[in-house]
């Protein structure tokens, strides 16, 4: 778009004549028609005239000129210099942050995916796991050892209350045991501290008694594990970066 269709297009929004333009503007009207015409590149005072009549500010008029009109015949105007070089140090200063912040994140995804991969971050060979399991919940007054040898137990304790004869005991000691079961709901638990060999928690409804049922074994996987991701999370990081440098790049060509 050139000057004098720019300026057509301001005075129709504005709802102006090129009469009244002209008059708050103090130019002829003549002159203005030319102006809008294209036949005439107004002087620094007579843009800014208008401008000011228009009550349109420098960003607002120079929205839709072509580069090419901007630079052969409005940089003589001190207001749009100034515009335009503040609009330059702007843009500088925005891409210095965005190569800034791309160059970061490269440099720590880069260390990330060589810590994760080298293992720097999380040693794999300092800790070990033990590894703790509870056959399910014992009731207020029900003894600790409530489901060690249950079964037998359960047999041992129904021969010495209940007089039933076979088949009758049977019967009533697999339906015992199969209530019984129902209550069994095993819970694993992985710690770093050695909690001896068993240990009580208190749960909803009464408690568990935790066992050692060892050290795993398997220790070095779950520190491998947080490496991995480390190791992933710096390649998104370093690709995000490269990311932005092109970008950058392509929209610097633009």
């Amino acid at each position: 778009m050139n000057i004098g269709e720019r300026i057509k297009q301001l005075r129709t929004d504005k709802n102006l004549t090129q009469p009244q333009l002209a008059e708050l503007a103090n130019i002829e009207q003549s002159y203005l028609s030319k102006l809008e015409n294209d036949k005439s590149v107004p002087s620094a005072d007579i843009l800014m005239a208008v401008l000011r009549a228009l009550s349109v500010d420098i960003p607002t008029f120079l929205q839709g000129l072509d580069e090419s009109v901007i630079e052969r015949h409005l940089m003589q105007v001190p207001e749009i210099t100034l515009h335009r070089n503040v609009e330059s140090r702007l843009r500088v200063r925005a891409v210095k942050r965005w190569l800034f912040a791309s160059a970061l994140c490269c440099a720590v995804g880069l260390a990330l995916v060589f810590g994760g991969l080298k293992l720097l971050l999380f040693s794999p060979v300092e800790t070990s796991l033990y590894k703790y399991v509870s056959d399910g919940v014992i009731l207020a007054g029900e003894p600790e050892g409530l489901f060690d040898q249950w079964e037998f137990n359960l047999r041992r304790k129904m021969s010495a209350t209940t007089r039933l004869l076979e088949p009758d005991f049977e019967q009533a000691f697999h339906t015992a045991r199969d209530e019984f079961r129902k209550r069994l709901s095993n819970d694993n638990k992985l710690s770093i501290i050695n909690k001896g060999q068993k240990f009580r928690e208190e749960v909803s409804g009464g408690y568990r008694i935790y066992q050692l049922q060892g050290v795993d074994s398997d220790t070095n996987r779950v520190f491998e594990r947080y490496n991995n991701w480390l190791a992933v999370l710096g390649a998104f990081l370093a690709f995000g970066g490269l990311t932005g440098f092109f970008v950058e790049f392509r929209l610097r060509r633009l």
